[in-house]
């Protein structure tokens, strides 16, 4: 699981947006709220989806997200509609391989400079939700594409440095932490962190090597390889005792904290 987040990070897609337009085109009327109860308590997840998107981040910005629908385990394409005003800014589209992918939400991350759009392209199970990251180049856009994530959006943390952290599941009871950063329009991976619950010794954890244990969390002391340390060094970390000092960081031992 942990060299699939490390690929995911570093799939870092087009450097520019896909398709956009200066053109006036008004929005449709009568669109519920991304994170309106009709949404969010729907029970048939398969059917086509339309919602707007509002958020403090971008106070000017509407983001009109259309899914049409499972029709086929091929997948289909996703589009949200970026707006201002009347305006269309810009169209993204995705494609989604799960019948239940969700709206795409705005998250709050560490050094993300403008904020980014998050447009949810598979459901991922229990292990967590894949997600395209589209990075804002101002405050009204347009966005660019800056690569992907697996993971929970809920569970995210801050390390020391500032770095971002994002978890997860490989079992019930382990795991691992995809340690980040924003350079640009990029995201860049660090580190794939694994980590188990520490009271449950047979727990599988990926990786080889030594492990330390941090409150309720085994964390393993994994050594990064030449890509990810060549990115630690560009953040200006040393790549030498790196999965130790993570480890060691309160983030780290609050994840099977409760």
């Amino acid at each position: 699981m942990l060299n699939r987040l490390v690929l995911l990070v570093t799939g870092c897609g087009p450097s520019t947006p896909p398709s956009a337009t200066s053109s006036p085109s008004a929005a449709p009327a009568g669109i519920p709220a991304c994170d309106s109860e009709a949404v969010t308590e729907r029970s048939d997840y398969g059917s086509p989806l339309r919602c707007d998107l509002h958020d403090a981040r971008f106070p000017r910005v509407t983001f009109e997200y259309t899914d049409p629908g499972a029709s086929s385990p091929a997948g289909r394409d996703q589009t949200v509609v970026v707006r201002v005003g009347d305006r269309v800014v810009q169209t993204i589209t995705e494609h989604v391989v799960s019948s239940a992918p969700g709206p795409p939400f705005v998250p709050r991350w560490a050094n993300d400079g403008d904020g980014q759009l998050v447009v949810v392209t598979n459901s991922g199970g229990t292990g967590g939700i894949g997600m395209a990251v589209w990075r804002a180049r101002t405050p009204e856009g347009p966005f660019v594409r800056g690569g992907e994530l697996f993971g929970f959006p809920y569970r995210m943390a801050t390390t020391d440095e500032g770095f971002t952290a994002l978890y997860a599941h490989a079992s019930a009871a382990s795991g691992g932490y995809t340690i980040f950063r924003f350079d640009g329009d990029r995201i860049v991976g660090l580190l794939a962190l694994p980590v188990a619950v520490a009271d449950f010794p047979t727990a599988s954890l990926d990786g080889t090597g030594p492990t330390i244990v941090n409150r309720a969390t085994r964390c393993r002391l994994v050594t990064p390889n030449a890509e990810q340390t060549q990115a630690l060094r560009a953040a200006k970390v040393s790549a030498d005792g790196a999965a130790e000092r993570f480890c060691r960081q309160g983030w780290v031992g609050r994840t099977y904290a409760g």
